[in-house]
């Protein structure tokens, strides 16, 4: 079986937790896993893999290895873990079965996780397209401590993972490394982050000319995002009627339009003059 080789030039510097990153961290692994899944496949001799703001996501060819690799090109190496700083917390490692109608694939794929206890922020996510080995979550628990999503490279106290023969392997090199091993059942973090994960995945995401709607309607979007909501309908046939709403009904309306595009702009407009009145900023169109 082959190793992800040790290149420090695609390891990407690290930044803190802030609430913003943490908020934008499934938008990430969105954004991963789509430009994987539009690459080319790997060749079953290696194991080919990505990196996106420390988010990794890779593909290894199915491999029924029982026995755990170490030393030269494995990426679980204790020589250099154990010098990783440690930290006083707690993570969740598994792998969940990811359904074949969001794969688009005849052939089972698993997605394995790190996340921690008990704020359930993911540190690794990895993709595999054969049942999990050894092999799979010692690199997997590798990418968490040396790239992870968010912080800087450490290693945990503990680690929590579920009844499972085949990791038995790994649990004495991780104690070798200073980490606890605690066996249980349920993986509460892993459940939420993988419901969290098939519900990002089976959203429908706009096109690359839909995303661009803000910047061509920004007072609409100012408008949406913190003070009320809009309404566009068909008048009998006579065209178009819009209206900008706030907790206390209409605020504007026209019925001038003949066409969505004339109706988005009459609104577009409306709530430019509506803000200015207020004394209110925000990015005009250019």
């Amino acid at each position: 079986m082959g190793s992800v080789p040790d290149n420090k030039s695609l390891t990407p510097s690290r930044a803190k937790y802030s609430p913003k990153s943490f908020d934008r961290r499934i938008s990430l692994s969105t954004a991963l896993r789509a430009a994987w899944s539009s690459s080319t496949r790997s060749s079953n001799s290696f194991r080919s893999f990505l990196v996106l703001g420390g988010l990794v996501l890779a593909r290894r060819p199915a491999d029924d290895q029982d026995e755990l690799t170490l030393g030269n090109g494995a990426a679980f190496v204790k020589t250099r873990l154990k010098y990783l700083p440690q930290e006083n917390d707690t993570w969740e490692a598994d792998f969940e079965m990811l359904p074949k109608v969001m794969t688009m694939q005849t052939v089972s794929q698993y997605i394995g996780m790190v996340v921690t206890q008990p704020e359930g922020f993911p540190l690794a996510l990895e993709e595999v397209e054969h049942m999990p080995n050894v092999d799979d979550l010692a690199t997997l628990l590798a990418h968490a401590m040396n790239r992870p999503l968010i912080e800087g490279a450490h290693r945990p106290r503990q680690i929590v993972l579920r009844k499972n023969s085949r990791w038995q392997p790994l649990f004495r090199h991780l104690q070798e490394i200073g980490i606890e091993v605690a066996v249980q059942d349920d993986l509460p973090k892993i459940a939420d982050e993988y419901s969290d994960y098939l519900r990002q995945m089976n959203k429908v995401r706009p096109s690359e000319q839909q995303d661009t709607v803000e910047k061509a309607f920004p007072a609409i979007a100012k408008w949406v995002q913190g003070y009320g909501h809009i309404e566009i309908g068909d008048q009998d046939g006579l065209g178009f009627v819009v209206g900008a709403f706030d907790d206390s009904g209409l605020v504007l309306e026209d019925d001038t339009a003949e066409t969505l595009a004339e109706a988005l702009a009459a609104l577009e407009k409306g709530l430019e003059d509506w803000f200015g009145k207020q004394g209110i900023e925000f990015e005009r169109r250019r």
